[in-house]
């Protein structure tokens, strides 16, 4: 009865329910598994192929994305920037061309005199040559940025055609991907299969038995140490009784070895008194001998030598008598 309160204080139908519903879960997660690969088969080829689409869509839009934040915005900044300069040159090139030689420089800043015809003839071509060579490096720069305008245009038109083909793909891409997926099998949600229904209806009737066992595991304790207790109050008394038991056999072989060891010491005293008496007598005896031959020693006279007393013995004495 100790095991079995033991049993119940420690848990062990507790365990034994708890493992089972351990067991019956792994059953339902194995199950699931079995499901999902069952279900997922059929699918594998139809899931590899939309793979391949979603990288080529993720691609595509990568590069849509990189030629609509990145290069056409760098285009389109590089051709207004080529455009400013290029106007900038235009307005140069004209302000150069409107410029005229000054009458001033045909006076020498030092004296205040006109040059010399032949000297200001020098000094007007030294200005025009001045300026044709300006007017000429005006006219290259912009005739290089306008190169550099013309590619950066085709290469604007190229981008946005790319990138025009590209949203077109990727809108194609998308198409077939969605008509793929639609494909896909889409099985039940394992729950509500049977098999899950099945172990799940098992799984619970564990639940119930637990929760009802956990509530009554108590009061199964109290009710089993009530009943040890009874019993342990029954074993106590049946040990007395049975210490009682030995005990007065004890005392009444005890009494038994007294009364032999009485009858033992009886049998002896009487031994001792006999011999005691045998004595006494046998001292009387003695002193009546003495008595008669000292008496016999004397015709007149007797002499007492001996005194009887109370208890049978003798005393020595010696009184006179005539």
């Amino acid at each position: 009865m100790e095991q079995q309160i033991s049993a119940v204080r420690n848990g062990q139908a507790e365990a034994d329910l708890r493992r089972q519903i351990s067991e019956i879960q792994a059953q339902i997660a194995d199950a699931r598994a079995e499901y999902t690969r069952r279900s997922t088969t059929g699918n594998n080829g139809i899931e590899a192929e939309a793979a391949t689409l979603r990288a080529q869509i993720n691609d595509y839009a990568s590069g849509c994305d990189y030629a609509e934040k990145a290069v056409i915005p760098r285009l389109e900044a590089q051709i207004s920037r080529l455009n400013t300069d290029i106007e900038q040159f235009r307005q140069q090139w004209k302000d150069t061309d409107a410029q005229e030689f000054p009458a001033s420089e045909n006076i020498c800043p030092t004296c205040g005199q006109k040059y010399p015809p032949e000297k200001q003839k020098q000094i007007q071509g030294d200005f025009n040559d001045r300026k044709a060579r300006t007017l000429e490096k005006l006219e290259s720069d912009a005739s290089e940025k306008k190169k550099e305008l013309e590619k950066s245009n085709k290469d604007l038109t190229v981008e946005k055609s790319n990138l025009k083909k590209r949203h077109t793909s990727l809108t194609d891409l998308q198409s077939r991907l969605d008509k793929l997926t639609a494909q896909i099998v889409h099985p039940a949600p394992f729950e509500k299969t049977d098999e899950h229904a099945t172990l799940n209806k098992k799984l619970e009737s564990v639940q119930m038995q637990l929760k009802s066992i956990s509530g009554s595991t108590e009061q199964r304790a109290a009710m089993l140490q009530e009943q040890l207790s009874g019993v342990t109050d029954e074993l106590d008394s049946i040990q007395r009784r049975t210490l009682n038991k030995q005990i007065v056999e004890q005392q009444d072989q005890r009494i038994e070895d007294l009364k032999n060891k009485e009858a033992s010491l009886s049998f002896q005293l009487a031994t001792y008194d006999k011999g005691l008496a045998l004595a006494e007598k046998f001292t009387m005896q003695k002193a009546q001998d003495i008595e008669e031959k000292v008496n016999g020693a004397f015709r007149k006279v007797r002499w007492k030598l001996f005194d009887t007393q109370v208890n049978g013995g003798i005393n020595p004495c010696c009184e006179a008598t005539v």
